[in-house]
Parts: C-alpha cells; structure tokens; sequence
C-alpha cells in the first residue's frame, strides 16, 4: 500500500488522457473520481478506494478503451500498491456474468473468468468483497447518466445480490443514487 495524495494520482490518470476519454455520458476522470468518492464515501480501506479509482483503466468488458496499458501494471502498483493495482486488474479483467455467478454463491471457491482469453481468476472472499463495492459504486456513479432501459437492467441484476454487501452501499443502492428505483 501506498499513501501518495490524491493528486499524484490524478495526475497519473491524467498523464494518461484519462480526461480525453468519453465515458458513460462524461469523461473517464469523471467516472473514476465519482467511484472513488462512493467508495471512500462508504468507509472503505484505501486500498479498495485507490482500486476503484483505477478501476477501469485497463478496460472492462463494456468500456473498451484503454487509459493506461497492461505493461504498466508495475508502475500503477508503485503508485497504489500491490492489492489496489490488481483488484483493479481484475476488475477490469473480469466477465460480467461470472461476477454475477459467484456473487449468488459466495460460500464456495470464487472464480471470476478473464474477458480476454476465458482463464480462471480465483480470488479471495475478501477481493471478492472489495471487486463487489467497486462494481456497485461503479454503477451508482454512472447511473443518474445512463438510459432508463439501462437502469431498469442494471438495478435488476444487483437487486439479488444485495445481501453480499455493506449497509451503506444497499442504502444507497435504495436510495436509487438520484433516481428514484421502481
């Protein structure tokens, strides 16, 4: 773990034209910042903070562009540390329908399946737990943005696996994040 200010950070993603890429209706420094607000807002460690701010960088599933190349991964974890640096990997790593897989099954081995090549990505009950609250707030910072469509679908897939997490992050998931959730 590393205790660098927030700025430095910033100024890392911004290095990286994090500010250039178009993101859910915003930017992709908006997005990430807004996810790190939510994490930190639920009293999360920083290190899980730190991963969500990064949370995307790599590229997701749905967000296909790239701020910052997986040959940077040693210099991202000089800045957020070893765990933050590969839950953010992961993150970015993971297929959707295998978070959603094993959210509805947490008391057995967690095996997330990489989006780029189908391998097996086994992670800890507590990466898991980290990896969830990113996913959440990820999702509430986009949704005030996102169609109603979207909305109804995303709302409809966390709605069964609310139970894995924290009381702060399900009140703000009822509270439907500015938009009132059916």
């Amino acid at each position: 773990m590393t205790n660098l200010p927030a700025d430095e950070l910033l100024k890392f993603l911004f290095s990286h034209h994090a500010f250039d890429l178009e993101h859910s209706g915003s930017t992709l420094i908006h997005h990430l910042v807004g996810t790190w607000r939510i994490l930190k807002a639920w009293g999360l460690p920083s290190t899980v903070c730190d991963a969500g701010l990064f949370h995307s960088v790599y590229g997701t599933e749905n967000f296909r562009e790239v701020a910052v190349l997986s040959d940077e991964r040693r210099l991202v974890e000089q800045l957020i540390g070893q765990r933050a640096e590969q839950l953010a990997y992961f993150f970015g790593s993971m297929k959707r329908s295998s978070f959603y897989s094993a959210a509805k099954n947490i008391n057995s081995r967690i095996v997330l399946l990489d989006r780029r090549n189908e391998t097996e990505l086994y992670v800890t009950k507590e990466d898991f737990a980290a990896i969830s609250h990113m996913l959440l707030a990820n999702w509430l910072e986009q949704r005030p943005r996102a169609p109603e469509n979207i909305v109804t679908k995303m709302d409809y897939k966390f709605r069964p696996i609310l139970h894995i997490f924290d009381v702060k992050a399900i009140a703000l998931f009822n509270k439907g994040f500015e938009k009132r959730i059916p």
